[in-house]
């Protein structure tokens, strides 16, 4: 059974009441990755029992916005981390092994690189 991944953000307003805002991913999927880097929340991969994903969906905090990309590869299970202005997203199941694959995203250039763990392997 696949469960829709709800994202709840908090916005401030001036007056400094909080208010929550539901958001509802590109796919509704489970098994997903998240993190952030900047002003922007990343949630990548993750399966639905019949599919796995490669979509990545992306919220920016400054423009109070949704856009989407893709991973390289769809995953399930892959670990996700941000160093600087990089975001990465490494290794999980590929729908049928181990995934060795780093996408690598810029929040600065826009730009993806690609790498490989030394080994293949899941979160």
């Amino acid at each position: 059974m696949a469960f829709t991944l709800t994202v709840l953000f908090t916005a401030v307003a001036a007056s400094l009441h909080a208010q929550w805002i539901p958001a509802s991913l590109s796919k509704a999927r489970y098994q997903a990755s998240a993190t952030s880097a900047g002003s922007k929340a990343f949630f990548a991969g993750g399966d639905n029992d019949r599919k796995v994903f490669k979509t990545l969906d992306i919220y920016d905090d400054n423009t109070h916005s949704w856009s989407t990309d893709s991973l390289s590869e769809a995953r399930v299970d892959l670990a996700s981390t941000s160093v600087g202005s990089k975001v990465l997203f490494a290794g999980g199941f590929n729908e049928t092994d181990f995934s060795s694959v780093v996408d690598i995203y810029d929040i600065n250039t826009k730009k993806w690189s690609r790498a490989n763990l030394t080994e293949a392997r899941t979160e």
